[in-house]
């Protein structure tokens, strides 16, 4: 086999020659995992895929195909993506309101008359801490009521909405630490100072 080549097609589900060289099928990934409009599967699993590059092959590459096409920079990349293409298809599934973490949980729905029980009310993090009323779906807000709570964010809301989708458009989470990291110049090369000292990449 030409080194140039992998060793095995794009995708388990392949049935056609080994036509696409190393370099081109990593492309392909890149681009796909740079695209927000990532292909999914059309199978019962409905698992985060990556269509297979060769014209007229209906595979799907799934997630250990993507891991050998790529670089590990990239496939942490698509891990993310993933998990937050589950993540928002499991009921009950709520982010954590925190711009700075990346985690989030299930919490059932609560019905109106369960609003005054504090316990049912309050969903917190389990990685960061961050509590948030179930109600509102904003941060939570000790000793206030929802009713008056938003009567006094009403004319801040869509401010604060916007600067949370700023934060998140400019800005990419460390791999290590999950702060938001913005480049702003340079090299994709930046140092975690908050985990161990260790470089790493970050793709814009």
């Amino acid at each position: 086999m030409n080194k140039f080549f992998p060793k095995c097609n794009p995708s388990t589900e392949c049935d056609h020659e080994i036509n696409t060289c190393k370099s081109c099928l990593q492309k392909h990934v890149d681009v796909w995992i740079k695209d927000p409009n990532t292909t999914t599967t059309s199978d019962e699993k409905k698992t985060l895929g990556i269509a297979c590059p060769e014209e007229g092959c209906s595979a799907i590459m799934r997630s250990v195909n993507i891991e050998i096409a790529t670089t590990p920079t990239m496939y942490a990349r698509f891990e993310t993506l993933e998990r937050t293409y589950e993540a928002n298809r499991t009921a009950g599934w709520r982010w954590c309101l925190n711009p700075n973490c990346d985690a989030g949980q299930t919490h059932d729905s609560i019905s109106k008359e369960d609003w005054e029980n504090t316990k049912e009310n309050i969903c917190t993090c389990t990685k960061c801490g961050e509590r948030a009323c179930i109600p509102c779906n904003r941060p939570y807000h000790k000793g206030e009521s929802c009713e008056a709570y938003q009567y006094r964010i009403k004319d801040r809301v869509q401010e604060e909405d916007k600067s949370l989708e700023v934060i998140k458009d400019l800005t990419r989470p460390c791999p290590h630490c999950s702060t938001d990291i913005e480049k702003d110049g340079g090299c994709d090369s930046m140092l975690c100072k908050w985990t161990h000292p260790k470089f790493i990449n970050i793709c814009y």
